[in-house]
């Protein structure tokens, strides 16, 4: 007897969800009693995926200021676009810091994966604490098929006010001696010394002194000392000679837009008085 053998070629280009069986039958009416698939580790059904993953991130707060410095928390929702997605080869990566390359700091949670609409899933992160933190997301599907690489995010959250602190003179003192050195102090994580300003102005003299937006623009009271470090701001007078009622003021706003003035007013409407005695 002779055996022939037929051969028939099917091509799955397109992408979806396949079911293969085969049968034969000869001209005598006999029926193949198996079929043998070969090595394939699912013969008679799988997928053809010829599609990545596409990824999507949205920010329910997008107020940034100084470039990406925000005044308030945020939750980012990550979205992917995926028939067969593989929520085991979805990562979600967060970091936290105190500042750029400082201490880290605690984690926000990520929460689990869930199907919000057809092949679309979803993904939360709360990032409601202090901190400079970088999100990014690597996505594969079950085929292997790898999203387009993620542009890497980075943000600064800060919700903390400015602290200014006033020395070298007391509020409401009067002072004799030769040398009258008040010293303004702003210490901030994300000090912005572009946005720090200082007023003296007397009653009889005028404005004194003038420190606006990173300028000094004016200053009758001598010289004067500015230090600027990444965490803080300090100004010392050189010295306040002429006799008068001065009232001070200081306003700080850091890079994430909080502000602290440091303006009091007394029943005179004055802040402090610097009086030299002879």
């Amino acid at each position: 007897s002779q055996y022939y053998i037929y051969q028939m070629n099917v091509v799955f280009d397109q992408d979806g969800e396949y079911s293969l069986t085969a049968a034969s039958t000869d001209l005598a009416g006999n029926k193949n009693k198996k079929v043998n698939y070969g090595d394939n580790a699912v013969p008679k059904s799988f997928t053809i995926d010829n599609v990545s993953p596409v990824i999507s991130v949205s920010y329910d707060n997008r107020s940034a200021r100084n470039g990406n410095y925000y005044s308030s928390g945020r939750i980012a929702t990550i979205t992917v676009h995926e028939h067969n997605f593989n929520p085991s080869a979805s990562i979600v990566s967060v970091t936290a810091q105190t500042r750029k390359n400082g201490s880290s700091t605690a984690l926000p949670n990520v929460s689990s994966w869930r199907k919000v609409g057809n092949d679309i899933y979803s993904a939360t992160v709360n990032f409601s604490s202090d901190s400079f933190y970088t999100l990014d997301v690597a996505v594969k599907d079950l085929s292997g098929r790898a999203a387009q690489k993620f542009n890497k995010e980075e943000f600064i959250i800060d919700k903390t006010n400015p602290a200014v602190k006033i020395s070298g003179v007391a509020n409401k003192s009067a002072n004799k001696a030769k040398d009258i050195r008040p010293i303004i102090s702003v210490s901030d994580t994300n000090v912005n010394p572009a946005d720090i300003s200082i007023i003296v102005h007397g009653a009889k003299n005028g404005t004194v002194f003038l420190y606006e937006k990173g300028q000094l623009k004016k200053n009758a009271t001598g010289d004067g000392d500015i230090n600027f470090t990444n965490d803080s701001f300090s100004f010392k007078f050189d010295n306040i000679l002429k006799d008068d009622i001065y009232t001070l003021s200081v306003v700080s706003t850091d890079y994430g837009g909080n502000q602290n003035k440091f303006v009091s007013v007394t029943e005179e409407g004055h802040l402090l008085i610097l009086q030299q005695i002879r």
